[in-house]
This record gives C-alpha cells, structure tokens and sequence, in this order.
C-alpha cells in the first residue's frame, strides 16, 4: 500500500526535530505502520545505528554495484546485513554538481554513502513516500537526502521483522556499524 503526502517536488524537507538539516514539514500518514516501524522509516540516514543498537550487534554493507552513469550521475545499490542476515535493500542515485563532490567519488574513492561526511556537508531529509509490501514482509520508503551541490534518491525495502526475531542480541557483541555507508547515507 502506497502511503504518500504531497507529491515529492511540492513536498517540504522535514527535520523531525534532530540535527539533520531542513525546516519542519509535511510527513507522509505513517498511522498504518507500528511505532517501531515509524521509527525505521523516518530514520534520516541512520538506520545502520539504530539496527545495530537493537541488535547490539554490526551492521554491514554488501555493494551490489556502484557506478557513474554520467558526469555527476552516480547509481548504487547495497544491501545490509545484520549477524550475516540480510534485512534492508537500498537502491540511490545521486545527482551532483559540486566538482569536489564528483571528485571524491570518481577520483578519491570516497563511498557514495561517506560522501556527506567526508565533504563535511549537512543533508536534509525528506521522506516522499512509504508502503507495504502486499505480504507484508517488508516495508518501503523513499526519502531525498540533499546538501549543497548534492540531491540523492533513494528508495529502500527494510525487513518488517528487523526489530524482531531477525539475529538474536547479543550483551557480548561489539555495537560497531562501521562500514563503507556510513551514519549520514545508509544508501
């Protein structure tokens, strides 16, 4: 089920009131979505952590590929793994028009996912869509990440049972999501 607020081009950034950039705006109706899942679908960039802390356990990122499809036009898709098990799907592209951010990538080896980062740039979030999946096995979000020179899309398919029985915590496991993605940029 298709869940979505305005269109995306009409659609305000929304802050959801931490240090992500933007200006509070119009959310997508998450009623339908349990609180756990709310928290997942409105994660601006953090999901790894959140995940990980759950889970008490890593977060890592397997590249399905990455590559540019033209100047400044890059596509990626990863898939995160938590205790080896696949839970989430992210498929982004990225539209830049910073030489230094095309640079990084192309040049430097910077991940798209650490390119906020690296670059030292403050993205805002805007979540343009949510659903279910018809079984209900997944849920799915698509939400822009943008910063000065920078617009990435991404759309992401997440496990629903992620919080649940997907690995059991661990109290001994380390909390480490350290990964090619990084805290700003799950895709």
């Amino acid at each position: 089920k298709l869940v979505r607020a305005r269109p995306p081009t009409q659609m305000a950034a929304s802050s959801l009131g931490d240090i992500m950039g933007g200006t509070p705006g119009q959310l997508p109706t998450l009623g339908e979505f349990e609180p756990l899942e709310r928290v997942l679908l409105t994660a601006n960039g953090n999901l790894q952590r959140l995940v990980s802390s759950y889970h008490n356990t890593s977060v890592s990122v397997r590249v399905v590929y990455s590559r540019e499809v033209a100047t400044g036009e890059f596509e990626r898709k990863v898939a995160l793994l938590c205790g080896g098990t696949e839970f989430a799907e992210a498929t982004s592209r990225l539209h830049i028009t910073r030489a230094d951010c095309i640079s990084a990538i192309a040049d430097g080896g910077v991940a798209i996912g650490q390119l906020f980062r690296h670059l030292n740039i403050l993205p805002t979030f805007e979540l343009t869509a949510a659903g279910r999946d018809a079984g209900g096995e997944q849920i799915w979000r698509d939400y822009l990440l943008s910063g000065e020179g920078v617009v990435c899309e991404i759309h992401e398919r997440i496990r629903s049972d992620v919080l649940g029985a997907l690995v059991s915590p661990s109290p001994s496991a380390p909390c480490d999501s350290a990964d090619d993605a990084g805290d700003t940029n799950d895709a």
